[in-house]
């Protein structure tokens, strides 16, 4: 798996999450990406930035989810299959969600919690650049 990290921190992070290889996202994603997989990659989840940036990292045939989408349409890909994602927090995936993480399938790393009258501070570091989630607390 490769990731996207410019930092030390985010190489750190994000190693230890599970990449093999990672790519300086302030550079050129497609000559580094390419340079670690010369065929390109077989999908790429897209969560942040702009997508015509990464779509020429897919190998031909590849897969492109994005949470940055509405529609497929969004985004010409002529060899390549486009999947638009919406979170959609019902109760049904929000319990798989818990399963998952409970059971080790994933992991989400929270740099930071707040209390609930500190959300403008939390909002501003947010803005500000984070390493993971930031949480909110109410109780």
């Amino acid at each position: 798996m490769i990731a996207t990290a410019s930092s030390d921190q985010e190489r750190t992070l994000v190693t230890d999450l599970g990449a093999a290889t990672t790519v300086d996202y302030t550079g050129d994603l497609t000559t580094a990406t390419k340079h670690a997989q010369p065929d390109g990659v077989d999908a790429v989840i897209h969560l942040v930035g702009d997508p015509a940036a990464l779509l020429p990292t897919l190998r031909p045939g590849g897969r492109f989810v994005s949470t940055r989408i509405a529609s497929p349409d969004q985004i010409p890909a002529e060899d390549a299959t486009v999947i638009a994602i919406y979170a959609n927090p019902d109760p049904v995936t929000l319990q798989r969600v818990a399963r998952h993480h409970a059971d080790g399938l994933t992991r989400v790393h929270v740099q930071a919690s707040y209390p609930l009258d500190q959300v403008p501070a939390a909002l501003a570091a947010f803005a500000a650049g984070t390493l993971g989630k930031l949480a909110i607390t109410i109780a």
